[in-house]
């Protein structure tokens, strides 16, 4: 075995150095949320003695909290496990991918707060890179669904069955079967995908010249026998 071999694949991510650094940040956020704690407390107490009604509590991931900047080291990671995660064979290929990426970066800064880097099985690295995967699975979902819906305005619009007849005024050698075979293979099931393209294409009068004319080929060839 060569030492090439034996060399181990360099991390992008020190998840040591990741670990820590959230765990500096986290305990600057803690700092935060004892000092709205207490104020919360005093307002409460206050609206309580003039007969009003207390402030709602405010969760530990809210945004209008005033959070510490989050560093750019952790930042840097959070774009980098987005990123590299986005690259791999699951998810390479989208034409959404840099949606995905911006997700999965939103997801992370989003629950942050949420990583508990005093529990002894805490991995910053795996756990941010969970919140990515379920970020690219989420806007997978909302990308079809959105496409699915596009699809359905289209073929309901009934505009595909008079697509090949406009055309054909301009010019009889157009043909639109690649455009309409594209968005029958992107919208809509299976099922209804090959009925409605045949319905549509039976009902074109392109359609319907170039079986005439397929006929009387036909007829020809037979009457020369």
């Amino acid at each position: 075995m060569t030492k090439q071999k034996n060399k181990k694949r360099k991390k992008y991510i020190d998840n040591e150095k990741f670990h820590n650094e959230l765990k500096i940040y986290l305990d600057e956020c803690d700092i935060i949320w004892q000092q709205y704690l207490k104020e919360h407390k005093r307002k409460t107490q206050d609206s309580l003695q003039r007969g009003e009604e207390p402030l709602p509590l405010k969760k530990k991931n809210d945004a209008s909290i005033p959070w510490p900047i989050i560093p750019d080291y952790i930042g840097t990671c959070f774009y980098k496990i987005a990123e590299k995660l986005n690259n791999c064979g699951n998810f390479a290929g989208y034409s959404f991918r840099d949606e995905m990426v911006a997700d999965g970066i939103y997801d992370c800064i989003k629950n942050i707060r949420s990583f508990n880097p005093s529990n002894e099985n805490a991995n910053a690295f795996s756990y941010f890179t969970q919140a990515c995967y379920f970020a690219s699975v989420r806007r997978i979902k909302k990308e079809a669904k959105q496409t699915e819906i596009k699809g359905k305005m289209i073929l309901n619009s009934g505009i595909l069955s008079n697509f090949d007849v406009n055309t054909q005024k301009h010019d009889e050698s157009l043909h639109n079967d690649g455009y309409l075979d594209f968005l029958f293979e992107n919208f809509g099931t299976d099922g209804e995908k090959t009925k409605t393209k045949n319905t549509i294409k039976k009902t074109t009068k392109a359609h319907q010249k170039r079986m005439k004319e397929k006929q009387q080929k036909l007829n020809e060839d037979s009457t020369d026998k």
